[in-house]
């Protein structure tokens, strides 16, 4: 992905999901360009148990951890039974 290289400054307090929705506000300004916000190198978010079908929490989680891992290329860990 180009970069200007710049990144995006560590935000007190910020969750993935919130580097996620200001990505999207920010987007949502400028229709002829793709923003793309790096945030700052973080755990992911556990994820709530999977249901079937699954709930919009969890369609939200997974979106957050699918959000970062294609900023930051992290490992993923599914563990469970």
């Amino acid at each position: 992905m180009p970069s200007t290289g710049r990144r995006s400054a560590f935000l007190p307090g910020a969750t993935l999901r919130a580097y996620q929705l200001l990505e999207a506000r920010a987007a949502a300004g400028v229709s002829d360009w793709r923003v793309v916000l790096v945030p700052p190198a973080t755990a992911l978010p556990q994820l709530p148990a999977l249901t079937d079908p699954p709930t919009p929490e969890m369609q939200a989680a997974l979106a957050t951890v699918a959000w970062a891992y294609d900023r930051l290329e992290i490992p993923i860990t599914v563990s469970g039974t």
